[in-house]
Parts: C-alpha cells; structure tokens; sequence
C-alpha cells in the first residue's frame, strides 16, 4: 500500500491511523523504513521524524550521566 508512486489521502489517513497505536508504531516505522519499496516521500518523513526523538534520547542520557556523575562525589 506504501509502495506507490503518489500515495493517496487515504493512504496518509491510515498511515496517521497506525501511527496513532501504541507499539504498533514503532513496528510500523521498522518495517517501513527496512522494505526497499516504500514511497520515498514517506520514506524521508520517517526518518526526518525519527531525528528529533534520537536526538532527545541522546542528550536524555547525556542528562541522567551528568546526574549520575554529581551523586558519586
């Protein structure tokens, strides 16, 4: 269904739809971002979606080391 050329409106509608389960999701972005033939738009709008929480993730921990590393002394 994420294979086409241009993807429809409702194309999008149920991409927002099984974006919106818990868990599914990250299965979903997985599976889309692995198959060779999804639609390149959708494609670049996964992965400029997935920048920001990687970014947020690294400077998470980045944080709790820093926490970490002033309860020690």
């Amino acid at each position: 269904m994420f294979d086409r050329k241009d993807l429809t409106v409702l194309d999008w509608w149920l991409f927002f739809l099984l974006m919106v389960i818990p868990f599914l999701n990250i299965l979903i972005v997985i599976i889309l971002l692995a198959s060779s033939g999804t639609n390149k738009s959708l494609k670049n709008y996964l992965l400029a979606s997935i920048l920001p929480v990687v970014i947020l993730i690294v400077l998470w921990f980045m944080f709790i080391a820093t926490l970490m590393s002033d309860m020690v002394i």
